[in-house]
């Protein structure tokens, strides 16, 4: 499923620009910093108000709750050396550490842990007027060497290094980051250092609000939805944070939306810079969110998440990866783009070299449909050659289909699964990222009277699928991988980890042919948001890495030129005609879909089915021939681990579930294998040999 063009960027930079021109607008400005709370233009904590605060009114009053909910916050980003308490366990210092502050606005809460904790602190933020203000009170203070102030900067593109802060705060901003927070939390995830913790406030709906229900307020603010605090603790996890706690305060926001509307509407007229159609429009903003809060659709606090101190690297690229793959199969354009153009259920690339008859005829989206399912049916041939009805593979020690279990990585609609089910009577697990695509999927099953056979667990990525070990007998895919990135070698992984022994893997995936130089691939590499593409011989380096088995790989690359063509064809005359796909994404695409053909053109690309097979278990029979023609002989235990025995060397394989290679006994804990002298023992949990 290869999004030819990822429009995430357009919509990064759409958000942003949303953002700076409302905080820059003449009437925004000047509200904020003549009623909202003066150095905090965040929710305040009311509830916090205590002996005289208590008795503030208007704007004192605001800015004191504002203040304290600033002091609230950096007690939990430095809870051993801030003076409120909170769990301190293993946090680090505030001296000398470096803090990033995501929609810093005027710089208070910088200035604030600067003077008091003595850090030093990056504000991002994308307003330029709010940052000159920040500058300048940072200057009058003389705290230009705490706090940096380094241009306008967004949640997605701080400039920050990898791995330079030791703690990401931000204070009801994140809100503003739309259908691209979680990559908010990323950019966070990747600047943190180990051990580095991420706190934030943000105004979010509850868990079980009606969308419905929030329409005037998601028009306040020009947004389709808010997330909850549960999104966001997925997020971070797809992002490599550890999830802390959610500190809920939201007996706050109706106290702080109504104590701003009570100012703003007395001091009509009396406001510099302020329009009364402006004031009008806030009054009734403000109303909403009030009412809002009052019916319980609202949530406010502060999240808490550490980065961990022996954070994975690999681990970490490997849930950014997925993140960023159902950032934009789940975006509205890429959603409605592949269902309106690309093939309906099959969202791969099609065979178009076996239209014949009738079919070779067809024209626009039926032609893309009809080569995409062609695809399926070879890819289905090969999964299963002695039960599929194409006979394109061989079929000695092919696997029956019915009741065989197939896993589909990167399943999209759920096309191909359907089809196995259908024709071959294969149960079918779906393992894909994407909630949107998931939900098409599951109503199309239920239409067709398939949940029993086509199963959905839910978003789950190429690296943990959650299936047990050697639980599948094929695992497929089809152009999904490509997303993999970096961490493919792990998908491969993944996908030898829950086939059975005798298992296949059959795919097709976009690769770079092995000649092919970087640099002439950069505007492919450039529209997918990757830095390479793997290769056929790649792949079966990798599949032996995790011991299996290569068989072929069938080369159609003759098929990728015709297909981007017929599909940017479609795309670019029914411009006007598609729904929910917005005409920047249009063009962008177009010019993503020549960028292929023209790469495909100069024979840069390749594309075809790649199978592999995972060995059988060792038999008896076998091991004796084994041992004397080979350097080792490979087995596999009953969780579906390669075991390897050497000439000369004990080999063990610990578990209470193992299979040994001469007997078949499965009552044993340990196996070990002597090749010198051609005999392998196994050893129940007394001691006593079983062979």
């Amino acid at each position: 499923m290869p999004p030819t063009v990822v429009a995430t960027s357009d919509k990064m930079d759409e958000i942003s620009s949303v953002a700076k021109d409302y905080y820059d607008s003449d009437n925004a400005f000047n509200f904020y910093r003549q009623v909202w709370g003066g150095e905090h233009i965040h929710v305040g904590l009311y509830t916090r108000l205590e002996g005289e605060d208590a008795e503030l009114k208007g704007v004192d009053r605001i800015t004191k709750a504002s203040s304290l909910c600033t002091e609230e916050l950096l007690s939990r980003c430095f809870p051993a050396g801030a003076t409120a308490t909170s769990d301190g366990e293993d946090a680090p210092p505030a001296s000398e550490c470096t803090m990033m502050d995501m929609g810093s606005g005027y710089g208070g809460t910088a200035r604030a842990a600067a003077k008091t904790l003595g850090c030093k602190v990056v504000c991002i933020n994308v307003a330029s007027r709010e940052n000159e203000i920040n500058a300048a009170i940072t200057k009058d203070a003389g705290l230009e060497d705490k706090v940096i102030v380094p241009g306008e900067k967004s949640f997605f593109e701080t400039g920050m290094p990898d791995a330079s802060c030791d703690v990401v705060t931000s204070q009801d901003a994140l809100l503003h980051a739309g259908s691209e927070r979680h990559r908010a939390l990323g950019e966070a995830a990747r600047v943190l250092k180990p051990g580095g913790r991420m706190v934030f406030t943000d105004i979010m709906q509850s868990k079980e609000a009606d969308p419905k229900d929030l329409q005037e307020v998601y028009q306040r603010i020009h947004l389709d939805d808010m997330a909850t605090p549960e999104s966001y603790a997925k997020w971070g996890k797809a992002h490599g944070l550890e999830f802390v706690e959610f500190v809920d305060m939201t007996d706050n926001l109706a106290l702080h939306y109504g104590a701003v509307r009570e100012v703003l509407v007395s001091r009509r007229g009396n406001l510099d810079g302020v329009e009364d159609g402006f004031i009008d429009n806030m009054a009734r903003g403000l109303d909403a969110w009030t009412s809002a809060a009052g019916r319980d659709l609202i949530r406010w606090g502060c999240l808490v998440f550490t980065k961990p101190e022996k954070a994975s690297n690999t681990q970490n690229a490997a849930n950014a990866i997925a993140a960023t793959a159902k950032g934009y199969y789940d975006s509205d354009n890429a959603f409605n783009f592949y269902r309106q153009v690309w093939g309906g259920e099959h969202i791969h690339v099609g065979l178009y070299n076996k239209l014949e008859g009738e079919d070779a005829k067809l024209e626009g989206v039926d032609r893309i449909t009809k080569a995409s399912s062609l695809g399926t049916e070879e890819l289905l041939s090969r999964c299963f050659p002695a039960g599929a009805t194409s006979s394109s593979s061989s079929g000695e020690g092919a696997l029956p289909a019915s009741g065989c279990t197939m896993v589909d990585m990167g399943s999209g609609y759920g096309g191909t699964a359907r089809v196995a089910a259908k024709t071959l009577g294969c149960k079918v697990v779906c393992i894909n990222v994407a909630s949107r695509e998931n939900g098409v999927n599951a109503a199309l099953n239920k239409a067709e009277g398939l949940e029993d056979m086509v199963i959905i667990p839910g978003e789950k990525s190429f690296f943990e699928t959650g299936m047990p070990d050697a639980s599948c007998d094929v695992v497929t895919s089809q152009d999904a991988l490509l997303h993999a990135g970096s961490e493919r070698h792990r998908a491969l992984g993944e996908a030898a980890r829950v086939l059975k022994p005798g298992g296949r893997m059959v795919f097709t995936d976009i690769m770079q042919a092995e000649h092919a130089k970087p640099e002439d691939l950069q505007e492919v590499y450039q529209r997918i948001h990757l830095d390479d593409m793997a290769t056929p011989q790649a792949y079966a380096k990798w599949g032996e890495a995790h011991g299996l088995e290569f068989v072929e790989f069938v080369d159609m690359t003759a098929n990728i030129e015709t297909h981007y063509g017929s599909v940017r064809d479609v795309l670019v005359s029914r411009r006007g005609n598609l729904d929910g796909v917005e005409d920047d994404f249009i063009d962008n695409m177009a010019r993503g879909l020549d960028a292929w053909t023209s790469a495909a053109g100069r024979d840069l690309i390749r594309w075809g089915y790649l199978v592999f097979t995972k060995p059988p278990w060792v038999q008896a029979s076998k091991c004796a021939e084994a041992m004397d023609t080979k350097p080792y002989v490979q087995g596999w235990n009953m969780n579906g681990r390669r075991v390897v025995f050497t000439p000369g060397l004990l080999a063990i394989s610990y578990g209470t579930c193992s299979l040994c290679v001469v007997c078949g006994s499965l009552e044993f804990a340990l196996v070990v294998a002597r090749f010198r002298s051609a005999r392998v023992h196994c050893f129940c949990f007394s001691g006593l040999p079983r062979c």
